[in-house]
């Protein structure tokens, strides 16, 4: 089988040669536009399956576009279809809440007036990025204990990012667990062993500094194994509430 690894890095920053030693493959950085850039590698015929792994730009729908690119071209490509790809906190929350999933409560704020919604919610609340990853623009004083301070903090991420998801604040752990299509049953996926982070002293949330700077940050395997099977159950549940393709990495508190 001859893989294509589509990925944003480069072959001297990210050489996954060791996962592929009984198999033909390339890495290939993508470049923009995304849709002709494609077309043209496809049109060589080398590959049977593609590998995405490209997560696209912060400041366009580079990833999204790709994966669009990948159907249009009728190309076999691993990961999550368009469809699945980037559904809001909102959507997530509203097929949670019909499935019987507890999710937090929230709402997406694009203006001032929008934060009367918060009066509906429980304090500390958590203003996030609209449609939050890798952490992008949570700070320490994202967890908010007061409208004044929620007001600070929305402000913030309204210039940066056009809207913030503002929702309550859940105290305790958290782990996350990969879900991944079985392909003998798209109805029973794969749930694999949830990790837990470990957060430094005084820390309670996965805030920017405590992501990427701060070292004493540990992911470890789950602790408590008597919680492994109900977290692997209502990650498959809402895998499949959310008609999950691919793989996804679900979060629970």
């Amino acid at each position: 089988m001859r893989i294509c690894l589509l990925t944003e890095e480069s072959i001297e920053t990210y050489n996954p040669e060791k996962y592929f030693q009984n198999y033909e493959w390339n890495l290939v950085t993508v470049e923009t536009p995304v849709f002709e850039f494609l077309r043209d590698l496809s049109s060589r015929k080398q590959y049977d399956v593609y590998l995405n792994l490209f997560e696209g730009m912060d400041d366009d729908d580079s990833g999204l576009n790709l994966v669009r690119a990948l159907e249009r071209l009728n190309l076999p490509f691993t990961g999550a279809d368009s469809k699945f790809y980037n559904p809001t906190r909102e959507q997530m929350q509203a097929i949670a809440e019909a499935n019987g999933i507890n999710f937090a409560k929230g709402f997406n704020a694009k203006t001032g007036d929008d934060l009367i919604h918060a009066r509906q919610l429980t304090f500390p609340l958590i203003v996030k990025h609209p449609n939050s990853y890798a952490s992008t623009g949570l700070i320490s004083e994202s967890k908010v204990n007061s409208f004044d301070e929620l007001k600070t903090q929305f402000e913030r991420l309204l210039k940066d990012f056009g809207s913030a998801r503002v929702e309550e604040f859940i105290e305790g752990g958290e782990v996350s667990c990969l879900v991944a299509d079985n392909p003998d049953d798209l109805s029973s996926p794969y749930a694999y062993s949830p990790a837990e982070v470990i957060f430094p002293e005084g820390e309670s949330f996965m805030h920017e500094q405590v992501k990427w700077f701060n070292w004493d940050t540990f992911i470890v395997p789950l602790k408590n194994q008597a919680l492994l099977k109900p977290i692997q159950d209502v990650s498959k549940k809402m895998y499949l509430a959310m008609d999950g393709r691919g793989y996804a990495r679900l979060i629970c508190v």
